[in-house]
This record gives C-alpha cells, structure tokens and sequence, in this order.
C-alpha cells in the first residue's frame, strides 16, 4: 500500500533542507498516521541525534504513565518562565524611524491648544502653574508586524547536552521547580507514537489522505482516511528571524522554517520539536494526552532502564512553604452600606402593594464588589445629573453643551476610581463658563484636606491636594493617558 500527502508536487525545496517521509501506517481505528524528519541546518554540521531529553517535574515525567502536553506556539508567548516563553513565538515586529518633524506647525498649534487647556484647568483648581511650549520634536515611525504561527500543537523536547558546560547553559533555561530529567532513546518512533496519540484521542486532525493499492498483479484502488501528521527535528537558530522567515520561496518552505527556528538568544535550549499539524486553527490552545505503551516504550534504554547511566541528573528542588488558599473576606460584612440597604428593603417590603421580597438578604446574596459599583454608580450619576440640567438651560450655545459634553466624558473616567476607592468622596461638581467640568472631592476621615479636579473639553486636566499651607501636591492629566485618581488621593493623604 502506498499513500501520499496533500503537498503540490510543484512545491520547490531547498537542496541543503533535508526532508524525511519515515512512512505512514493505518491504526486500528483507520487513521492515516505519518511522521517526516525535517533539518534545516547546513549539511556540513548535521549529525544523527540519538537521545532527547526533557526537564519537568518528577510527578508529570511521561516514563512513569502521566499525561503529555501538547501546546500551541503562540500560547508559548505567555506561558513559561526564562527561556521557556518566548514573546516572539510565531510573531515578529520591527519599528523603523522614517523622520524627525521639528516644530512642526501642526504640531505646534496643537501644543498650543494643550497648553491653554492646562492653564485654564490649573487657574480653576488653583494650581499655580502655567505650561508654555517653545518648539516641538515628533518622530514619525514605520512598524512591520509579521505572523507566523503555524496551525496545530508543539511538543518540545531538548537535543541530549554532551559536555558539563551544555548540561548547566540547558538546565538554567528551564522552570526552577524542574526536578527530573526524561530521555527519548528513539525520536523517530516517539513521533509515530504521538501522532497515533493524537488521532485516537482528539480525532486526526489533518484532514483526509488518500492510500493506494499496490500489489502485482491486482487493480489498484485508492481509499481516504482520517490524516495526522508529525513534523519533527532540530531547531536551527539564526541572528535575523525575520529575514530568515521572509527568504522562503513557497508557502511550504515557510512553514517548515517557522516551526523549526528560533533566535540565537535561546540557543542554550538545544530544542528538538514535534509539530502535531493541524488543518484548521485549533479551538484550544493545549492538549493533555495518555501516554500509550508505544510512547513510554521509546523513552527506555537497553533492557527496558529508565535513563542512561553516567548522564547526571538534575538537583532536587525543594519547597517547604506552606500552601494556602487566597479566601478574602467579604468586603460588605459590617459596613454601613450594608446596613442601610437591609432597612430600605424591609421597609419597602412593608409597604402595601409591595412587589419585591427577597426570600434570603445576607452579604452572600449580593456580588463580591457591589460597593463598588454602588459608589460609583453614585458619583457618576451626579455628573450626568449636572450636565443633563445644563442642556436644559435655554440660553445656552450648541458649541458650549458640545464642549460641556466632552468634558464630563473624561470626568466621568476620572471620577469612578475616587469613587472605588474612597467614601463618598464627591461633594460638589460646577461647570465653568467656558465648558471646564470643575469636581469637588472630599475625604470625610480629613474634613481639612481640599481637592479640585479640573478637566478640559480637549481631556487635559489638572487636580489639586492640598491641606493646608504646608502640603500640596499639583497633577496634570493626559486625555488618554490617565492616571488613577482616586489611589492618587489615598497616596496623598498617607504621605500625611
């Protein structure tokens, strides 16, 4: 029987790639399971790789029965510590700096305004300060974003280190909490094994393959079967990812240059990957496999013993700290909010025609931050109550609402974190004649401390501390860059 797999014959490939078909085979489920060897490297420096190995913690080891994680790469974006995660896994980005635009006219008039904007937010808090610009400098930028990520699952492995020195470079890119070492005596097979893996318990996941009869003699006939295939190798490590990614000729050549490489400062990985191809965009990113026979089987050695003899083992890493679980109280247990609420409800309950009666009201009832969102639901609705009775004020322009409207919607942003953060905190909110919304905050654990927050309809603002004459700390706020103003307060008042 022959079989074939789904590649354009067309597909050019590069003479120096050596590229592997170690044969398919059909499980007993009808699966169509095929492993290929790929090397990227120059043929010069190429040699058999006999032994794998892989750190892990001893109660996860593969030889003992336990699962095998198969990952997708962009998930190794974020997951993983020292050289285990790689933020460029599967994505690549460059910024080049096209030119330098100085003072600007533009630019300057936007200065300009922002600078007019800021003095009129500190004259109204009483900030005395006042923001001038004299040139301007913007840099104008160009950022190529490249994707890469090839569809399917990873499972990572190390080439076996030969020398003291590979040993602790390799043993130093992994976990701290690693504390075994596995072996793979047999890659080829243990790819096999997976694939099979794979198709028995997640379903194949490469589409169809066809296979031929061909024996002497007798008609030949093609039957299609659910596909899986490894790809499996040495990953090549280079100076320049994107270059190398960019110089493929085909579509082909670019998947097996993205799986297969690396850049140099992860070199001390020596990684040999398994590549579990997909033909669609995998729903989740990581897959816990039973280890089948077969697969244990290729990670012994010579009368079926667990690890070579001679190699050294890695230390033990012991952890004596104590676990425990992160229970936070509940922050409504005792608080005078929860009080109040309990009493409106039965009072509402008594009432006649009453349509709401909670079977159970206790602090379990309610969600974990519904003091917050009470408390800012409170202030926010101040704001919009104000600005609702300033449009409806006859003698009022369109361009002044406008204004008035773009202000409070920055306002609004600044005035949720005070409200999260601190007890009732609004006491007054004003709207200057030229559309500045103008917020009173008050601490009512320090009647004596005075904030005034100031915000522009641009979103430029400025807030003001102070307590008394002695201590005063001045802020100005960015329109899209905004910083917390309510943990800014609570600083404030603990650094007095």
């Amino acid at each position: 029987m022959q079989a074939s797999l789904p590649i354009q014959e067309s597909t050019p490939i590069d003479s120096k790639l050596l590229y592997f078909n170690e044969g398919f085979h059909v499980d007993h489920w009808g699966n169509l399971v095929c492993a290929i060897y790929i090397d990227l490297h120059h043929p010069s420096p190429r040699s058999p790789i006999p032994l794998l190995v892989k750190g892990c913690r001893l109660e996860h080891a593969i030889e003992h029965g336990n699962n095998v994680k198969i990952t997708t790469p962009k998930a190794f974006r974020c997951q993983g510590e020292n050289l285990i995660r790689d933020p460029g896994e599967g994505y690549f980005s460059e910024t080049r700096v096209l030119h330098d635009a100085i003072d600007d006219p533009r630019d300057m008039e936007r200065a300009r305004q922002r600078n007019q904007d800021l003095n009129r937010a500190a004259e109204l808090t009483g900030f005395g300060w006042c923001s001038s610009t004299t040139g301007t400098q913007r840099t104008v930028s160009e950022t190529n974003t490249l994707r890469y990520t090839p569809r399917g699952w990873l499972f990572c492995a190390s080439i076996a280190p030969t020398t003291p020195e590979e040993w602790s470079d390799w043993q130093a890119t992994l976990d701290d909490g690693y504390d075994h070492v596995s072996y793979i005596y047999r890659p080829r097979e243990f790819a096999r094994a997976l694939g099979s893996m794979v198709a028995e318990q997640i379903g194949a996941q490469a589409g169809m393959g066809p296979m031929t009869s061909s024996l002497p003699g007798k008609a030949s006939h093609r039957t299609q079967h659910p596909l899986q295939i490894v790809f499996h190798g040495p990953v090549v490590y280079v100076d320049d990812v994107e270059s190398w990614l960019l110089g493929a000729k085909s579509e082909d050549e670019l998947f097996r240059r993205s799986v297969f490489t690396k850049g140099m400062s992860h070199q001390a990985q020596r990684k040999y990957r398994f590549m579990v191809c997909a033909d669609v965009e995998p729903e989740h990113d990581c897959h816990l496999l039973r280890a089948t026979p077969a697969l244990v089987d290729t990670m012994t050695g010579d009368g079926n013993s667990i690890g070579p003899p001679g190699f050294p083992t890695m230390e033990s890493v012991e952890d004596d700290s104590a676990r425990h679980d992160d229970v936070k109280p509940n922050p409504l247990v005792g608080h005078r909010m929860w009080f109040n609420l309990v009493g409106a409800i039965r009072e509402q309950a008594e009432q006649p025609g009453a349509i709401v009666r909670p079977h159970r009201l206790d602090s379990e009832t309610l969600p974990s931050d519904f003091r917050i969102q009470t408390a800012a639901y409170a202030g926010v609705t101040a704001l919009r109550n104000k600005v609702r009775d300033f449009h409806e004020l006859i003698d009022e322009t369109e361009e002044r609402r406008n204004a008035v409207t773009a202000a409070a919607w920055f306002a609004e942003q600044d005035i949720r974190t005070p409200c999260e953060t601190l007890e009732d905190p609004i006491a007054g909110i004003s709207i200057s004649e030229d559309g500045f919304i103008l917020v009173h905050i008050s601490l009512h654990e320090h009647p004596e401390m005075e904030c005034r927050l100031a915000v522009a309809p641009s979103g430029h603002s400025t807030i003001k501390m102070e307590k008394g004459s002695r201590h005063s700390v001045n802020l100005t706020l960015e329109p899209f860059c905004r910083n917390n103003v309510g943990e800014k307060v609570k600083e404030f008042v603990e650094c007095i």
